[in-house]
């Protein structure tokens, strides 16, 4: 006996068919609107940052062709100035004509003048970044740094005077110092009628980079130059805006960085940081080291190496942390090799310098004067670690 199965018909009605395609019809419609106006605001939100970046590119590219010409045509005019020096010192306006160059054109570090017999006469501006200031430890109310070296007694003294914008004295020290102006690149390669630009360095009195333009005042071995700190490039930077978090870095062709609108992690960190408690004698022995001069290498990177002048590394990252804690003046000399480093560490040019790597470690080392043979010879004795 055979059963037969009859198929169940299932009906939709009209109306159903008509609404479901109706709806389908208008999800579809709208998935693809939707897709549309989602890709076509990415492009024009990509397109819109790209455009406001290209123009901030732009502005920075001339900002910076333009602090370079005036740059340069500052440094050549100041040189055919009349009575800029007085043989061996300035002349009776110098100063003033200092003054007024920087006050129209505030991104200058500082005007100096480089003297055949090694003196120095350099007037700061305190306004060419809020770094400066810091660094300085200036007042709110000082407005310039007059930086004086010059042979006195037989001894060569620096004299760092703070004024207020209208010269009224606010403080002055004097203490002993080696510097000689011959021995900077601004001063030995300075050229007449023409203006010489260095490669970024570390400034010895900001301790932190710049550029150097100089040139040979005319009818003498004196040396005019033009400061530009890179902390006021870095300021202009942080002055764009750009959306969100965004940054900005000038590099050199090199790869360096030159300037950033960031501030690096570790700084922040420092800003507060908890000091260590001192005892009265320790906080004298503080007082009676500072400024600790500490080599800076210029390749021994990922630990002690410099962009840009600027010191950088682990090394310098424990550095900056102990500087912090226990407040030593900390003051880099880098710029030069490692053995000539060591050198002025022989010559007690410097207070502190650092082994390159004994097996797995290195060192900060504070020791009597010995060669660099003994200082290699030391292997894995451990002087002072960090």
């Amino acid at each position: 006996m055979c059963g037969v199965i009859k198929k169940k018909k299932y009906k939709f009605s009209i109306r159903f068919a008509v609404l479901s395609v109706f709806i389908l019809t208008n999800v579809l419609v709208a998935s693809v609107a939707l897709g549309l106006q989602y890709y076509f605001s990415k492009q024009m939100a990509t397109d819109s940052a790209f455009t406001y970046y290209d123009a901030t590119a732009s502005h920075t590219a001339s900002y910076l062709e333009r602090l370079d010409r005036r740059a340069t045509q500052s440094t050549a005019s100041l040189a055919q100035f009349p009575n800029i020096t007085d043989k061996q010192w300035i002349g009776p306006d110098t100063q003033e004509v200092f003054a007024q160059m920087m006050r129209g054109a505030p991104s200058f570090y500082s005007v100096f003048i480089g003297f055949s017999n090694g003196d120095l006469y350099q007037l700061i501006n305190l306004e060419s970044s809020p770094e400066v200031r810091h660094n300085l430890n200036a007042a709110p109310t000082d407005r310039w740094l007059m930086i004086a070296i010059a042979q006195r007694d037989g001894k060569r003294q620096r004299r760092t005077s703070f004024y207020s914008d209208d010269f009224k004295l606010r403080s002055s020290h004097t203490k002993a110092s080696e510097y000689d102006v011959k021995s900077r690149p601004w001063f030995a390669q300075a050229p007449l009628d023409e203006v010489f630009k260095t490669a970024p360095y570390l400034f010895k009195s900001l301790q932190a980079p710049g550029q150097t333009y100089s040139a040979l005042i005319p009818g003498t071995e004196h040396v005019i130059a033009i400061d530009i700190a890179l902390s006021s490039l870095s300021n202009y930077l942080q002055q764009q805006k750009l959306a969100g978090e965004g940054e900005i870095y000038i590099y050199r062709k090199s790869g360096e960085i030159i300037a950033t609108n960031q501030q690096g992690k570790l700084e922040k960190s420092l800003a507060n940081i908890n000091k260590v408690v001192l005892s009265k004698s320790q906080r004298q022995l503080v007082n009676e080291v500072n400024p600790v001069r500490v080599s800076n290498s210029t390749d021994w990177s990922p630990i002690d190496f410099a962009i840009s002048g600027k010191p950088q590394g682990y090394a310098i990252d424990i550095m900056s942390i102990v500087a912090a804690k226990t407040g030593l003046d900390i003051e880099y000399v880098n710029g030069r090799t490692w053995p000539q480093l060591l050198s002025m560490y022989q010559n007690n040019r410097i207070d502190q310098t650092l082994i390159r790597p004994l097996g797995n470690f290195f060192y900060f080392i504070k020791m009597p004067s010995m060669s660099a043979d003994e200082i290699y010879d030391l292997g894995s004795k451990l002087i002072k670690t960090v």
